[in-house]
């Protein structure tokens, strides 16, 4: 029986991973022998963009030789409660300061109505649904079809509420009504692409807080806090609807870089062409299919393996389901996976709640009580005893010491080398 718990450096630091189509045995698109290898180019993406920095890249080299006349994406929004929105940007300089990651909630209702009115060739960047909905509109509107030339897709582990970031914020000592803006990737200096901070800025003024997410308590991924319920019967990893698609490859010999890495999928020749043309800004490195999995192995079996389960439960109680790629089913899925698929259900769903009691309370640490008990429980279910020790220390040292000496420490025990 299923376990039925379910609730409702200059420029040559640059990389990448390329790979084409989307047929696969495995649920990997299909691969082409090369990769490429993150990136950093010309000094002003290292700062500004996320892990790798690849998407702002290409968009600057499509306007730069001439896709595309502007591009759609996610940029700074105009208050605290729309700290992003789409926006347009027709230049290099207006594009930088759409940079890095958003795990935000936003809409592109207003944008594609600018993009109706104003003629030229556009380049939409966006997580795997927002570009699936830009292709299937495109088939009913023969005015986007013709202007939204190109998709930019980003690798999505699963969307956020607004409610992350004010708590990513809360907990950083901000109060909820000072919270102008949270960038999500931070980068201090020295430290390993997978140790990022967070800044807040207040609508007060003053110095920005600066946080490491190591010691924030909603910011662990796997935990699936304030995530959307779609986000858990979505099977799209990849993006497969882009042109291209980016992802941050969270791969052992690339997470202690600072700049970050990046993950590629080329499905489109004049992507491919563009990117070829321009291979001397960029450091490649040979990869095959099974490192491309593991960069986004998580997802992968919450989407595949996770997501039959999270159907075959609906199924069982009669409830109605989206047709997705993978059936309902329990086959090979042990009942400690079914119970840590129920329990992370029950981590987003209890993660909303808490959070309004911590509003109501007017205290953050009423959300940190309220998880503890579920956040408990998912461990023992779904990591064994000894990993669960070592995990603790770890994190124990990473909190403790500042992120130099932590790498210093990797590098001393062999961790830290490429």
């Amino acid at each position: 029986m299923p376990f039925r718990e379910l609730s409702q450096r200059g420029r040559h630091r640059k990389r990448s991973v390329r790979l084409a189509g989307w047929r696969a045995a495995r649920p990997v698109p299909g691969l082409l022998p090369e990769r490429l290898r993150g990136v950093r180019v010309r000094g002003w993406l290292a700062p500004r963009g996320s892990s790798g920095g690849m998407v702002s890249w290409l968009a600057s080299k499509m306007l730069e030789d001439g896709l595309v006349d502007a591009v759609v994406h996610v940029k700074d929004g105009p208050d605290s409660e729309h700290m992003y929105t789409y926006q347009v940007s027709h230049s290099v300089e207006e594009l930088k300061t759409g940079a890095k990651s958003k795990y935000y909630p936003v809409e592109m209702s207003e944008v594609l109505a600018y993009v109706r009115k104003h003629e030229g060739r556009y380049l939409f960047i966006g997580i795997p649904c927002f570009v699936k909905a830009v292709r299937l509109l495109r088939r009913q509107d023969p005015v986007l079809n013709e202007r939204i030339r190109y998709c930019i897709g980003l690798v999505c582990g699963h969307l956020k509420s607004d409610f992350f970031a004010k708590s990513e914020a809360w907990e950083s000592g901000v109060s909820l009504e000072d919270i102008a803006r949270v960038d999500f990737r931070h980068k201090t200096p020295g430290s390993p692409a997978s140790d990022y901070a967070v800044e807040v800025k207040r609508v007060s003024g003053g110095e920005p807080v600066v946080t490491r997410t190591a010691e924030l308590s909603t910011t662990n991924w796997g935990l699936g806090y304030f995530k959307y319920n779609a986000c858990d019967y979505c099977d799209d990893v990849l993006a497969e609807t882009a042109d291209v698609t980016f992802g941050d490859a969270w791969i052992p010999k690339y997470v202690n870089d600072g700049e970050g890495c990046n993950v590629i999928v080329v499905r489109n020749q004049d992507v491919q062409d563009l990117i070829d043309a321009h291979r001397d800004e960029l450091v490649l490195h040979d990869s095959d299919s099974a490192e491309v999995y593991q960069s986004q192995a998580g997802g992968f079996r919450h989407r595949r393996q996770g997501l039959a389960y999270r159907l075959h439960v609906h199924q069982e109680r009669g409830e109605w389901t989206p047709t997705k790629r993978v059936k309902p089913s329990l086959d090979g899925i042990s009942e400690q996976r079914q119970k840590t698929y129920a329990m992370r259900t029950m981590l987003k769903n209890e993660s909303f709640a808490a959070y309004r009691e911590a509003v109501e309370t007017e205290d953050f640490n009423v959300f940190k009580k309220h998880m503890k008990p579920v956040e408990k429980e998912y461990a023992h279910v779904s990591v064994p005893f000894k990993k669960r020790v070592l995990r603790k220390a770890k994190q124990l040292v990473k909190t403790a010491l500042p992120a130099s000496a932590v790498k210093s420490i990797k590098n001393l025990m062999g961790g830290g080398g490429a």
